[in-house]
């Protein structure tokens, strides 16, 4: 390889260039996220991975919510803005941001009181509250630099987090103290370390009233619709945990949270993707180059496709090389369960790439409304799955929803004149 494909690679603005750094920062994350799961697998309970699957879940939900209302208009509108206006738009969405930490910590609260079976003590509630609402934080940080087109800023502050993550992850299997809330106390404290550099600037210019308001209005335009729609991606993609966790045991979740766990790094690239693509494709179709937009989107479709068949191979492979006493008794078997994740991952990326495009092009009631549709499908296959075939039925149910979503989003933007 040359020098000077070497420096056009790495030329600024290149669509390679911040690929090349949304894929670093996936790894970067994929690896802390994967050592939490083996080291809860490994060293803590049964029971408390599945709390945990449970909680991230419960994170997962109010990061779409962030994402439907924030995130994502920020991302797709900003490239349409002049810079000085795209500046002004991201500190008015702040100050929701800061009202939705406070929303969801209660909400947390309660839902750990009335559906965690553990005895937890009220600090625990506070502790792991107090964390998902710091990992809001950082997720809605790392949005905004993926909105100015700028990933390596977030791979630096990721980075950051994770070395702050892995020390702490060292002193817990140290002390052997491998608890629910001692990891989510672990990487909430690095999520608001690595976000406070953020949050202090927005206090000391705190934008005005009517700043604060336009920018929502700008934002509810079509958040409002984003909104229903990410909601019911939520759902579609957490029915697995839930309808387990609530019709047969935590430990079935826990069961499933490992198969998935092994998945790790192509599943953050999947749903973090979105934030280099977005913001691209936005731009593209802004400015009338739908042929070109939709080759971006054909090209990291089938890169993405390459990398998950590349990757689950290699992760088979291992598992067949590993001691087979290497987990717990109660995992056994676990690696049945990852050639279904493959079929689940591989009709998800499609289906990304697809709701990518046309949130891109502003289509957010349409994909609001079929996502609903969509995910009260899943609900009832995933019951009816879990009913007939067990802790397998989850997964069945799941891939029937992603590949009936799939083939709706295609036949929409095939026959719909999306621009």
């Amino acid at each position: 390889m040359n020098s000077k494909y070497i420096s056009r690679f790495f030329e600024k603005g290149s669509f390679k260039t911040k690929a090349f750094y949304t894929i670093l920062d996936q790894a970067v994350l994929s690896i802390v996220n994967l050592l939490i799961g083996i080291s809860m697998i490994i060293y803590g309970t049964q029971e408390h991975y599945g709390y945990y699957t449970v909680l991230i879940g419960l994170f997962n939900l109010y990061a779409s919510v962030q994402n439907a209302v924030i995130n994502t208009p920020m991302i797709v509108l900003s490239p349409r803005m002049s810079e000085e206006d795209a500046v002004i738009f991201r500190k008015g969405l702040f100050v929701f941001v800061l009202i939705f930490f406070l929303v969801s910590t209660i909400i947390t609260s309660f839902f750990i009181f009335f559906s965690i079976d553990e005895n937890l003590n009220i600090l625990s509630y506070v502790i792991i509250s107090f964390a998902i609402g710091a990992l809001l934080f950082r997720d809605y940080f790392r949005s905004e630099e993926y909105a100015q087109l700028k990933p390596l800023k977030a791979l630096k502050r990721d980075t950051v987090y994770s070395i702050l993550s892995l020390m702490g992850l060292v002193s817990l299997v140290l002390s052997v103290n491998i608890s629910v809330q001692s990891v989510f106390f672990i990487i909430g404290f690095s999520a608001l370390l690595v976000s406070l550099v953020k949050i202090l600037p927005v206090f000391n210019d705190r934008p005005s009233t009517n700043v604060v308001k336009k920018s929502f209005e700008k934002s509810w335009e079509y958040s409002k619709w984003s909104l229903v729609g990410a909601s019911s991606s939520w759902l579609q993609g957490n029915a697995f945990v839930y309808v387990p966790f609530f019709l047969i045991n935590v430990k079935e979740v826990a069961l499933l949270a490992a198969a998935r766990l092994m998945m790790t790094p192509i599943t953050l690239l999947i749903s973090s993707w979105g934030n280099v693509m977005r913001p691209v494709l936005s731009k593209n179709l802004a400015d009338n180059k739908k042929e070109k937009a939709k080759n971006l989107m054909v090209k990291a479709t089938l890169l993405l496709l390459c990398l998950l068949l590349l990757y689950t191979i290699l992760i088979l492979c291992i598992i067949h090389l590993i001691p087979t006493n290497f987990l717990p008794n109660a995992y056994s078997g676990v690696n049945s369960f990852i050639i279904i994740w493959f079929a689940v991952y591989f009709v998800r990326i499609i289906r990304t790439n697809l709701s990518s495009y046309l949130q891109s092009a502003l289509r957010f009631k349409l994909l609001a409304v079929v996502g609903l549709i969509i995910s009260l499908i899943t609900v009832i296959t995933t019951i009816i799955g879990v009913a007939l075939f067990g802790t397998d039925g989850a997964l069945y149910g799941l891939v029937i929803s992603e590949l009936l979503y799939c083939i709706v989003l295609s036949w929409v933007l095939k026959e719909k004149n999306i621009k």
